[in-house]
């Protein structure tokens, strides 16, 4: 049986409730991880194609 303490419970919720406030919480991705990302789209389309 998992134990769930308060005081972590409580800090996750405020936590989450803290981001839910924040309109401007975006993830964040470097300029290679988006160019992996493009490279990765355009090999697997050209292999189906």
């Amino acid at each position: 049986m998992e134990v769930i303490h308060k005081e972590t419970q409580a800090k996750a919720a405020a936590e989450i409730l803290s981001q839910l406030d924040n309109p401007k919480n975006f993830n964040r991705a470097k300029v290679w991880q988006m160019g992996f990302f493009a490279a990765n789209n355009t090999a697997t389309n050209a292999f189906m194609f």
